[in-house]
């Protein structure tokens, strides 16, 4: 599934990015003490913060289920899981970009590009 694309420029936009890189610093640094390696572990060429399979925490924390025919797949509920299982609540994951709660194509393309920022920051 491909990243959302989605242009606005002007004041909002970049408020809404300079939210969206503040949360994600904020997200990252909360792995960093409860995750060990996880920036190694994100696959950046399916990174897609709008999907709860290929977002951070999905990919950190894949839900497998299996299907009618036997088939093994990832769950949409991956990103639900995994934020229960590190004691976060919605606000929580918002307030660490995992997710959000306002306009979510705008906001999810600033959350998507924060991500790979910290990513590549902890990689290098």
């Amino acid at each position: 599934m491909k990243a959302l694309k989605i242009e606005e420029k002007g004041p909002r936009a970049n408020r809404w990015a300079m939210a969206a890189r503040d949360a994600v610093k904020a997200g990252a640094e909360f792995l960093d003490e409860h995750v060990r390696g996880w920036a190694d572990r994100i696959d950046l060429s399916s990174l897609a913060m709008h999907d709860g399979c290929n977002c951070v925490l999905g990919q950190l924390f894949p839900t497998w289920v299996k299907v009618p025919g036997g088939a093994v797949v990832v769950s949409e509920a991956s990103y639900l899981q995994a934020r229960e299982m590190l004691g976060l609540t919605q606000a929580e994951g918002a307030e660490m970009g995992f997710t959000t709660n306002d306009d979510p194509f705008t906001r999810f393309v600033d959350l998507q590009e924060a991500w790979v920022e910290q990513i590549e920051q902890r990689r290098s």
